[in-house]
């Protein structure tokens, strides 16, 4: 109904002066809507400038005539960036910075803790997950096992000889960060 009635028609039916407080709300409740659309336009012939302490002076029909600038309702809206926090299908894997529409991003994405906004503290701290997984990609781990002991592997055993190949990393610094009196 609203969308075809003019904006007189729909102020006329809400103002009812038989119940003029439930009308009251409802057109309180129309004014508090947000506006899906904009248009930008201009003036196309200029308001002269009044006399201090005087209204301007405008032309009945001329300063009433507007130039459309920009329709907001056709372009094209904005997609909203975003940084996974788990992989999700047909987005992408964990870390990944997608750009997705506003709807998906706020009501999905958002609220299940599927992505986080990609703030600087964010994005350092995904990259920094990214380097070390592609330094663990590269890293070739050996396990030695002696033929002549018996035994199976297990994650304490495979834990153990990552932390072992790893440390080295750990502590190597270069000389140049090392300072003597």
């Amino acid at each position: 109904m609203w969308a075809v009635a003019s904006s007189r028609f729909v102020l006329q039916s809400c103002w009812n002066l038989t119940n003029l407080k439930s009308s009251w709300s409802r057109i309180q409740n129309l004014s508090q809507t947000a506006c899906k659309n904009t248009a930008i336009v201009e003036r196309c012939w200029k308001v002269p400038l009044s006399k201090e302490g005087k209204p301007p002076r405008l032309h009945p029909r001329r300063h009433r005539v507007y130039r459309l600038l920009d329709d907001t309702k056709h372009k094209p809206q904005d997609k909203m960036e975003l940084i996974l926090t788990q992989t999700v299908p047909k987005l992408g894997g964990r870390g990944a910075t997608v750009f997705v529409k506003k709807s998906v991003g706020r009501n999905k994405l958002l609220p299940q803790g599927l992505a986080v906004y990609p703030s600087q503290e964010n994005k350092d701290m995904f990259a920094e997950e990214i380097r070390t997984v592609e330094f663990l990609k590269k890293t070739q781990l050996e396990v030695p096992m002696h033929t002549s002991i018996q035994y199976s592997l297990t994650k304490e055993i495979v834990c153990r000889h990552i932390l072992e190949a790893v440390i080295l990393y750990i502590y190597t610094v270069g000389t140049e960060s090392i300072q003597t009196p």
